[in-house]
């Protein structure tokens, strides 16, 4: 028997995740139909990721070719996560929506997940999952990407622009 202590505290951390409104996946199954054939997407992830960082450069060159380094990192970080700030989450989330990426999101129901409870896994339960890729005959999360990205522009702020060093 849960005490009501605890009900109510997962009643109240439900209802927070819930009026959050639409959130992002948050995790992957990489287990569930690992052996299926896919195809390999290095090449077209190459070129989606390299025309993003491209058409960032662009906007941030302007009409007069000379280029703003804060207009720069705003222009990049948008064509990368549509937002002002480079977020692994929107990354994920535009990854996951590519069709020439193949990317296989797990059905919950099917997925290695599926016998969490709400009380075991709330953000699992609520959010549910994003898809995986094939890079290079290995199977990753569309998470990752946003990962290397987001974490990567944070410790370039932190490293280069704040001066704080490797």
């Amino acid at each position: 028997m849960v005490p009501a202590s605890s009900r109510l505290s997962l009643a109240l951390f439900t209802l927070s995740l819930a009026w959050a409104g639409p959130a992002p996946a948050a995790e992957i199954d990489s287990w569930t139909g690992r052996y299926d054939a896919r195809p390999d997407v290095a090449r077209p992830l190459d070129r989606l990721l390299g025309a993003r960082l491209r058409a960032g450069v662009e906007a941030a060159n302007g009409t007069d070719g000379a280029c703003d380094t804060e207009r720069l990192y705003r222009s990049v970080k948008h064509e990368l996560g549509s937002l002002p700030v480079l977020v692994g989450h929107a990354i994920a989330e535009w990854l996951d929506g590519e069709p020439v990426l193949d990317s296989r999101i797990v059905p919950f129901e099917a997925s290695v997940y599926r016998d969490l409870t709400l009380l075991d896994g709330p953000s699992v339960r609520l959010r549910g999952l994003s898809g995986t890729i094939v890079v290079d005959d290995h199977v990753i999360g569309v998470d990752k990407l946003g990962h290397f990205f987001a974490e990567g522009w944070g410790y370039f702020e932190r490293a280069h622009l704040e001066g704080k060093g490797v």
